[in-house]
């Protein structure tokens, strides 16, 4: 294939590729999201097929159009391509060439240009995208200019490095000539210094150049050619004017007018140059030499970016040159101060112009904590860097402005221990050479750091006031006080309230915003209680603070078991904790805890200060809960005043009005404007307008204002008819102080009308109560009326009479009462000369003829000629008395009028009206019903004498009539038998007493058995018959029978149990006295044994029954002392196992250590005797007695348990009765007298204990009795 045709066929790949290019949108979102950097796009064959304007300008094309019109080889051979180290980069180590093989890739690349050798630095990515077939069809790269980045890495790094070379010793020259192994070849092919002398003459401190034999062509030139007496050299225009001289391009031009001659010349040319740059060394305003930096063989060019950088540098020249010379300055006048620095008692030190030390006493250096020696030579950076950054500045005002800086006060952290916060007063002054000059700098440091803390602490707590007090509200105030200890006291501080029983978290801060979350993940509840293990509940309970000044592995422990995780609280990173309680009014209120980083960091001051903060805080806590108390109630009050019923006025001391409520306008009518004025003299004013007595209202609130000691309560009236209630008190605060007058007013009216209404209807009551009492005290008519005549004059009328109707038909008055009246007496002679008869048109007569009440609101002069008969002389009687009304009311007894009430009032006295008459009927009424009960009386008095003779006879007594109904049971039957009256009367005989052996009574009592429910009854019958019935009398008998039955039983059971004993005492006896018998000493022993304890045995029974008799007679005395209970079951223990039947364990179980009983110890081994004796007696197959002993509180509890027959639960509530026993055939032939269980119940109870018994029949039985213990009780008695 020729070169054409492969030319032609890449040229048609390209095409094809282009158009690929454009047509996918993949590949152009690919381009198009890159497009602030310079992108483009090569074939396979490396071929540039597409680049953005960016990427053109980036290689030195103006466009894109123009970069792709050219090949590229042209274009890679416009500039030089270096790697990240500057050293030269093969083409196909660039990565689109590594993106052509299918690899990404990525590098820093340095593009110097050819002719000017400028460079440029660009980030260059390359990524290749595959076709379908797998193959890479493109090459897309990024180009990310980073030039300005990289030069200004650069000239930083330089610069750091220069300044290091600077700041490392005061060997000026030196350190020159190492700045030029810096500068070359970094910046320049060539540099040279040129310093200033102190004669004004020019010398040449350095001159390097990075071919060694070039060096010494710029050593000739200098030695032939120098600056001074040269005014077109560079560095002597640069010194004279102060300006820097850049040439960008050294050509033939340039160097033909620097050159003096041609042999100058000719050495210019030797050196190649191609571009140089001269800036003067400028410090404190004053030139003192000039730096030149030249490129030659490099190709490199310097533009105007390149001066700035220069001129650092020669800043830094002329300031190290300054210092150097200033240095040497010092140093001689330092020795006159030897002799002070030594004997001085404050710090005093001095420092160069580069801020080194050159003399420190010995003061300075211990409150440094470092030697002298390692102060000299040295920036206080390098010996306390903790204070450096606050401290030079002020040397390099001083060395500045040449003025003092005094009394300067500084603070930092020491080396003697991080975090430990030091402070110094500084006076700062400049040392001059002779000149006057500044060389350097001098100070007198005196250290205060104990002052310091304890204004920091005043400050502290003054500062807390402030704001604890500034604030009632709780959460602000937890927001203040974290933000007053953190971060000034404490690096960390949590506030804990006691909230129940529990002390629960309510503010935190760190000063560590990053420490915030871990802070809050804490536990934010710690249990309370003496037995809690958290430290915080230990310092709530006991009021003290606690310090852990370095926290220990077994704090973090503790931590651990109250469920703080460890990490966490070790990315926290406290070292170093307080904690104190929080105490106001005497009561703690919960606990704050502070926390630092460093430690050992607080100490006993600090605990003392965080004690104090920790009391302010308190005092703020808690009257922040009081103000929300106080809150909620002046809310309450405010609320109760808006809704009482009374209207209440507050005024103060000075006669302001302080509050009022709606009510209190409302009651009084005034506005809203007049209480507005919050004057209550115009208040008073208003209300003396409305009220009934203003001068007495004015006069009683003016002398309560003037007295607030005492407490008003009284009534106003009011010109509108109301009636006020009104209240008065003075309000003091705790202390006693007056501060103003509370009134309450409430509108009583409807209660006075209403009281007022009830008052009469209680007069009336009252009178018809005291009418009753008379016409019930007595059966007499006469004497009843005439008491009911004395009650109604004069509570309801001035005369009162009381008519009764005769059989004759006659009216009779049997009562008379009237007021002291002498018209009244005339009335009486107007009745006698005028009686009244049943033919009267009015009055008594009319009323007993019509049984209808008669009502005269007006005795007018009609009612008086009525009542006349036309009797002129009785008519004048009668207008003479002057009868203002009259009411007249019958006595009806079953339909009859049997009597007649008469009432008069006179004069002026009050009118009778309707409600006068309801009353005179009643009272009407009332005598009626006492003259019926007059003649009951005497009809049923013969009754109620026979009623109550059965009613407290105490045979019960029943009647049945002549239908065998029950229509008597008097309340003895009802107590005898427990049938109620009401169950028994009206119902026939055969329902409610079909058990009752009736038929078998007669007049001669009977003694017979009576089932009533589930109960039998042994009755005593007699039965009487009379002509409507028959009567029937009974007396209960059957506990008599019982105590018969039980006598019987026990003389039975007596005889018996005395019997066998005996029995076997006589055997025992008639076979020891037969001489015909020979025993043998065994078998006569044995029958001694048998007479022995069956003396013993009948001797117990004989005891019971004399020791039961005892307790029934009282006669049984009981010593209480302290009884050791161990020692008493142990006793009894030994004894029974004397003689213990075969099969029986005895055991005891009782703690090692038991408290004393107080009783009587004999009376205690007695029943356990009784308990153990019968828990053997009645385990007749063998097996376990334990006896246990167990405190119980402040008892002591015996128990006796077996496992033998056991007791019926019906029996178990009787077996402690006297003479009771289990059935026989329950107890499988057990017998006794059935005193035990009774005797040792009687015991217990007068011990002051309990017994009782716990059984299951077949598996045993447990007997329980309880004593009280010895401790705490009184000394032993007796009873």
């Amino acid at each position: 294939m020729s070169v054409r045709e492969d030319e032609e066929r890449r040229a048609a790949g390209r095409a094809v590729l282009e158009r690929e290019l454009r047509e996918s949108p993949a590949d152009l979102r690919a381009i198009l999201g890159a497009v602030a950097d310079g992108v483009t796009a090569q074939d396979p064959t490396g071929a540039v097929i597409y680049a953005n304007d960016v990427a053109a300008r980036l290689v030195g094309f103006q466009s894109a159009e123009e970069f792709l019109a050219s090949p590229l080889d042209d274009v890679l051979t416009r500039f030089e391509i270096l790697d990240a180290e500057r050293r030269p980069l093969p083409v196909e180590e660039l990565p689109g060439r590594a993106a052509l093989r299918g690899e990404a890739s990525e590098r820093t690349l340095c593009y110097r240009l050819q002719g000017t050798g400028e460079e440029r630095w660009s980030i260059v990515a390359s990524r290749p995208v595959f076709g379908a077939d797998g193959a890479v069809k493109l090459a897309i790269n990024t180009i990310h200019d980073v030039t300005d980045r990289m030069r200004a890495g650069e000239h930083v790094r330089l610069l750091g490095e220069i300044s290091a070379l600077l700041g490392a010793s005061l060997d000026f020259d030196d350190t020159l000539v190492r700045i030029g192994d810096v500068l070359v070849p970094a910046v320049a092919d060539y540099c040279i210094v040129d310093l200033v002398g102190e004669d004004g003459r020019l010398r040449q401190a350095v001159i390097r150049h990075v071919d060694p034999d070039q060096e010494v062509v710029l050593r000739e030139i200098r030695r032939r050619f120098p600056p001074e007496g040269n005014p077109g050299h560079p560095a002597t225009q640069v010194l004279s004017s102060g300006e820097p001289r850049l040439i960008v391009h050294a050509d033939d031009a340039v160097l033909e007018d620097a050159a003096i001659d041609a042999e100058h010349l000719a050495l210019y040319h030797r050196l190649h140059p191609a571009s140089y740059l001269v800036v003067p060394c400028v410090t404190r305003g004053r030139t003192v030499g000039s730096l030149s930096l030249g490129t030659g063989v490099s190709g490199r060019h310097y533009s105007t970016e390149d001066i700035a950088f220069a001129r650092v540098i020669g800043g830094r020249i002329a300031v190290a040159f300054e210092n150097a010379r200033l240095f040497t300055e010092a140093s001689a006048s330092y020795a006159l101060l030897d002799t002070l620095l030594l004997s001085a008692p404050v710090g005093i030190g001095f420092w160069d112009r580069n801020l080194r030390f050159v003399r420190v006493n010995d003061a300075l250096a211990e409150l440094n904590a470092t030697p002298i020696d390692e102060h000299i030579g040295k920036t206080l950076g390098e010996v306390i860097p903790e204070i450096a950054p606050g401290i030079e500045p002020l040397y390099r005002r001083v060395l500045q402005t040449g003025e003092p800086v005094t009394h300067e006060e500084s603070t930092g952290d020491t080396a003697l221990a991080a975090g430990d916060r030091r402070h110094w007063i500084s006076s700062y002054y400049p040392v001059r050479a002779e000149s006057g000059e500044i060389t350097g700098v001098g100070a007198v440091i005196m250290e205060v750091t104990a002052q310091r803390r304890a204004d920091e602490r005043l400050r502290l707590l003054a500062e807390a006031g402030t704001l604890f007090s500034s604030s009632l509200d709780r959460s602000e105030i937890f927001e203040r006080v974290a933000r007053v200890v953190v971060p000034r006291f404490a690096e960390s501080c949590n506030i804990y309230l006691a909230e129940g029983d529990s002390l629960d978290r309510v503010g935190y801060a760190h000063a560590d915003p990053e420490a915030e979350p871990f802070v809050a993940s804490l536990p934010a509840s710690y249990p309370l209680g003496e037995d809690s293990p958290a430290i915080m509940a230990r310092v709530f309970s006991r009021g003290k603070p606690v310090l852990a000044s370095t926290l220990t592995p077994d704090f973090l422990d503790n931590l651990e078991t109250l469920g703080v995780d460890r990490g966490t609280f070790e990315r926290i990173g406290t070292q170093s904790m307080m904690f104190v309680p929080l105490v106001a009014r005497g009561e703690t209120l919960g606990v704050m805890t502070m926390g630092s980083r460093v430690a050992g960091r607080f100490g006993e001051a600090d605990l003392e200060l965080a004690e104090e903060l920790g009391r302010r805080a308190a005092v703020a806590i808690d009257n922040a809960r009081l103000f929300q108390e106080a809150s909620f109630r002046r809310t309450l009050l405010e609320a109760q005043q808006e809704a009482s019923l009374d209207g209440l006025l507050l005024v103060s001391s000075e006669g302001r009005i302080l509050s009022y409520n709606r009510r209190f306008a409302e009651l009084w009518g005034f506005s809203e404007d007049l209480v507005a004025t919050g004057s209550d003299e115009a208040a008073l004013g208003e209300a003396m307008q409305k009220v009934v007595d203003p001068e007495g209202f004015i006069e009683r609130v003016q002398y309560l204002y003037s007295h607030p000691d005492e407490v008003s309560r009284e009534e106003i009236l009011l010109k509108d008819g109301r009636v006020f209630d009104r209240f008065g008190a003075a309000v003091r605060s705790p202390e006693g102080e007056y501060y103003g007058w509370l009134w309450s007013f409430r509108d009583v009216t409807e209660e006075r009308r209403a009281e007022a209404a009830v008052r009469e209807s209680e007069e009336r009551l009252r009178l018809v109560a005291d009418a009753s009492v008379a016409l019930s005290s007595s059966l007499d008519v006469r004497e009843t009326f005439q008491k009911l005549a004395e009650v109604v004059v004069p509570a309801l009328a001035d005369w009162c009479s009381l008519d009764m109707l005769r059989a004759d038909g006659e009216i009779e008055r049997v009562a008379l009462s009237y007021i002291a009246d002498d018209r009244l007496a005339l009335l009486d002679e107007l009745r006698r000369r005028n009686p009244p008869t049943l033919d009267d048109v009015a009055g008594v007569g009319k009323v007993l003829r019509t049984a209808a009440p008669e009502l005269l609101e007006e005795f007018s002069d009609t009612v008086i000629d009525a009542a006349t008969d036309g009797d002129s002389q009785l008519r004048s009687v009668a207008k003479e008395i002057g009868v203002r009304s009259a009411i007249a009311a019958p006595l009806v007894v079953r339909g009859t009028a049997v009597g007649a009430i008469s009432l008069f009032t006179m004069g002026s006295r009050r009118r009778l009206g309707p409600r006068d008459l309801v009353l005179a009927q009643e009272l009407a009424q009332r005598a009626a019903l006492a003259v019926e009960n007059s003649r009951l009386y005497e009809e049923t008095e013969a009754r109620a004498q026979a009623s109550q003779a059965l009613h407290f006879v105490r045979d019960g007594v029943f009647l049945l009539d002549g239908e065998q109904v029950v229509r008597l049971w008097n309340p003895a039957a009802e107590r005898l038998t427990g049938l109620a009256a009401s169950e028994m009367l009206g119902r026939p005989a055969s329902e409610v007493l079909a058990p009752w052996p009736l038929e078998q009574v007669g007049e001669r009592g009977q003694t017979l058995p009576v089932e009533i429910g589930d109960r039998e009854l042994w009755l005593s019958l007699t039965a009487a018959e009379f002509p409507h019935g028959t009567v029937y009398a009974f007396r209960d008998l059957t506990e008599e029978r019982a105590v018969e039955r039980l006598k019987s039983d026990f003389v039975s059971t007596v005889s018996h149990e005395l019997r066998t004993p005996l029995a076997a005492i006589y055997g025992a006896a008639m076979t020891l006295r037969r001489e015909d018998v020979p025993l043998a000493d065994d078998q006569r022993e044995g029958m001694l044994r048998v007479v022995a304890s069956e003396s013993e045995r009948l001797a117990r029974i004989v005891n019971d029954i004399l020791f039961a008799s005892r307790l029934d007679s009282d006669a049984v005395d009981v010593s209480i002392a302290q009884v050791d209970a161990r020692e008493i079951a142990e006793l009894v223990i030994a004894a029974a196992k004397a003689h213990l039947p075969e099969g029986i364990e005895l055991a005891l179980h009782a703690p090692a250590a038991l408290p004393p009983v107080a009783a009587d110890g004999d009376k205690v081994r007695q029943v356990l005797v009784n308990l153990v004796e019968n828990a053997i007696k009645y385990s007749p197959d063998g097996g376990p007695v334990q006896i246990r002993l167990e405190p119980m509180h402040n008892r002591m509890r015996f128990a006796v348990s077996d496992r033998g027959l056991g007791v019926p639960a019906a029996e178990q509530s009787r077996i402690f009765e006297k003479f009771y026993r289990l059935d026989p055939n329950l107890a499988r032939g057990v017998g006794g007298t059935g005193l035990g269980l009774y005797i040792s119940r009687e015991i217990v109870r007068r011990m002051d204990g309990r017994i009782w018994v716990e059984s299951t029949p077949g598996e045993g039985s447990t007997f329980y009795f309880e004593l009280p213990l010895a401790t705490g009780r009184l000394a032993p008695t007796s009873g």
